[in-house]
């Protein structure tokens, strides 16, 4: 038997607030955000998210970045802006 096939149109939208909301809390408090290293010029780390693991980076010079591929700022990067707020 074949799978059945959704056009994108079809599917829920992912990226209203609340479920934003929820996903980015459902990172910090399951423990789905691993800090690698933080130094004074950059930020490493990963998130277990909904469809893999995602490398996540900040730096001075590229700013934010997260492997997810989503355009613009995603819910893993939000988690982990909320944990290594600067100083």
């Amino acid at each position: 038997m074949g799978r059945l096939l959704t056009r994108s149109s079809d599917r829920r939208p992912r990226d209203d607030a609340a479920s934003q909301d929820e996903r980015i809390h459902g990172y910090l408090t399951e423990g789905r955000i691993r800090i690698l290293e933080v130094t004074e010029d950059s930020i490493r780390a990963v998130c277990r998210g909904l469809r893999g693991v995602y490398r996540m980076s900040w730096d001075a010079e590229d700013g934010w970045r997260c492997s997810c591929g989503s355009s613009g700022s995603c819910s893993h990067l939000s988690a982990l802006q909320l944990v290594t707020a600067p100083a």
